[in-house]
């Protein structure tokens, strides 16, 4: 869940970029729950890759 526990920024970027990971997927749109299914797993890795270590903001 990007809900922005502990601060805004992973429910900032999920806003800004989840519908670019969705229709971007190999999957979309002939197969929508594997296209949302891979979305958020490559967004959660991407919010990783450019989230700050002194941020308290993360995902569930």
């Amino acid at each position: 869940v990007f809900d922005g526990h502990g601060g805004t920024d992973a429910a900032f970027f999920i806003r800004e970029n989840i519908l670019q990971f969705i229709v971007g997927d190999s999957h979309f749109p002939i197969c929508m729950e594997k296209a949302v299914k891979s979305a958020f797993l490559r967004a959660d890795q991407a919010f990783a890759d450019t989230a700050c270590l002194d941020s308290s903001s993360g995902t569930t």
